[in-house]
């Protein structure tokens, strides 16, 4: 993603589908709808095609940090699964630390999810 003066909106689809399926609706047939997302966010309105399969939303997550510019500011409009990414995302860069309460959600077989977690964390 570019740099922005402003805040960029990410559409963020649900499992087995993608962006055009779940959004292509509010372009079709909300066209005011459109005119006031293209007045607030101008050409800064994004996608993330992400697997919904064989990745978890953190992974999801760290894939859209990592098309981000440093200090971009991003409004989330999600769908589903979409918004397990989105939560991922938040409470990432909502806390100073992930606590260890969290982190035990993780622990025994989830191993790797953890360290992704707590890399997505130092991410953002």
């Amino acid at each position: 993603m570019p740099p922005a003066d402003g805040p960029q909106l990410v559409l963020i689809h649900g499992t087995f589908v993608e962006t055009t399926s779940t959004f292509g609706k509010l372009w079709d047939q909300h066209p005011d709808l459109v005119q006031q997302l293209s007045r607030a966010y101008g050409e800064h309105v994004y996608a993330l095609d992400h697997p919904t399969l064989g990745a978890s939303p953190v992974d999801n997550a760290q894939t859209l940090v990592e098309a981000m510019q440093p200090g971009a500011r991003v409004h989330l409009l999600t769908h589903s699964r979409g918004g397990l990414v989105a939560e991922v995302l938040a409470r990432c860069a909502g806390q100073a630390a992930l606590s260890e309460d969290e982190l035990a959600l993780f622990d025994e077989g989830h191993g790797s999810m953890r360290k992704a977690l707590v890399d997505l964390h130092r991410m953002v």
